[in-house]
């Protein structure tokens, strides 16, 4: 294959004849001799690896090793794999599973037996059912025992029926 160089600032530029347009040519292919910008097909990539918004960008792997930040409207159709937090409009989004208990509440600060509760839980929400309160902030915000969670506040709550629902990332 062979190697081209440009220099003294000279842009490389591949253009194809389009036959249907009685031989017009068309540039597919474009590097900035200044700036080392890339354009293909109109697509625009900066020498820094930014590619830019005009066209589709298509694929079957992209990886991004920092930030992918998508601005306007994108769809995806498939799959996706998040490792790490995700942000969607400022707000993280929570990867993993939803899980929920109705138990009893404790008479005193202790423990609310739970045998599907792993160490790392996250406490999304706590309803009691009874009296129709939120009581999420009598117990503790992450399962410190398996099995188990911990109530931290004395109000007597074993006359209470709550529903408890656990984020598991």
């Amino acid at each position: 294959m062979p190697t081209f160089q440009c220099s003294n600032g000279d842009d490389f530029i591949v253009q194809q004849l389009d036959r249907s347009t009685r031989g017009s040519l068309t540039t597919v292919l474009k590097v900035d001799g200044n700036t080392g910008t890339v354009t293909v097909a109109g697509q625009t990539i900066s020498s820094s690896g930014v590619v830019g918004n005009t066209g589709a960008v298509t694929g079957s792997t992209a990886s991004f090793t920092s930030t992918l930040a998508v601005t306007g409207a994108a769809t995806l159709s498939g799959g996706l794999a998040v490792t790490g937090a995700t942000t969607v409009g400022g707000k993280t989004v929570a990867t993993g599973s939803l899980r929920s208990v109705v138990s009893v509440g404790v008479a005193v600060p202790g423990a609310v037996t739970m045998a599907s509760t792993l160490v790392g839980d996250q406490l999304v929400a706590a309803f009691d059912h009874t009296d129709g309160t939120d009581v999420q902030t009598g117990f503790e915000s992450t399962v410190t025992v398996s099995g188990q969670l911990q109530q931290s506040t004395s109000t007597n709550l074993s006359a209470k029926t709550i529903l408890f629902i656990f984020h598991r990332p």
